[in-house]
């Protein structure tokens, strides 16, 4: 069981690192605004850098969805301009933050970017990593907005999508890279 949670988290740390220290603004697991709440109180944000986020995060969910909407475009149209939304959210929310701000969001980012560095992985391995996770967010959201499943069969699919991403995740990696993240994992449970 403690081997389980220990690879989970050395993989969700990859996670982290791979979808490039998104931090505290990207994608959540949790509801966008309780994912907001968890973030303003590390970084103590303002109750004005909070209001300036979450008109930020409003506007580009509401720009993404019309590109969603727009059927002229190809699929790789829209996943490249829904990027490009992201990227300039992500952008107007650090230009709010002060430098030490900053810095937190950076730090917090740090055991992931080793952890990569360490496994040494290579460009194509951090874009498919990506896809998988991208994925898998976008299947538990689509599981917990399913109104016609019970909590019991919401929490039994979400628990397959992330043991089958973890698996993908898994056979991304080389050989050589699979006993550095066990030989890593075996380290940190002596701890």
């Amino acid at each position: 069981m403690r081997k389980g949670k220990i690879r989970t988290l050395v993989l969700l740390a990859l996670a982290v690192c791979v979808l490039s220290c998104q931090a505290a603004f990207s994608a959540p697991a949790k509801a966008p605004t309780a994912k907001l709440e968890v973030a303003a109180k590390r970084l103590n944000l303002s109750a004005d850098q909070k209001t300036k986020i979450k008109v930020i995060r409003d506007n580009a969910r509401k720009e993404a969805e019309s590109v969603r909407a727009d059927a002229s475009l190809s699929p790789d149209g829209k996943k490249v301009r829904i990027q490009a939304i992201r990227k300039a959210a992500r952008n107007d929310i650090w230009q709010l933050l002060t430098p030490r701000q900053q810095a937190g969001v950076l730090r917090h980012c740090k055991p992931a970017r080793r952890l990569a560095k360490y496994l040494d992985l290579t460009p194509v391995q951090r874009t498919q990593i990506r896809d998988i996770i991208q994925k898998r967010v976008a299947d538990i959201r689509a599981v917990r907005a399913n109104a016609s499943l019970t909590g019991e069969a919401k929490a039994a699919q979400i628990a397959r999508i992330r043991a089958a991403s973890k698996a993908s995740i898994l056979q991304v990696l080389t050989l050589d890279q699979r006993a550095k993240l066990d030989a890593a994992r075996a380290k940190w449970l002596k701890k």
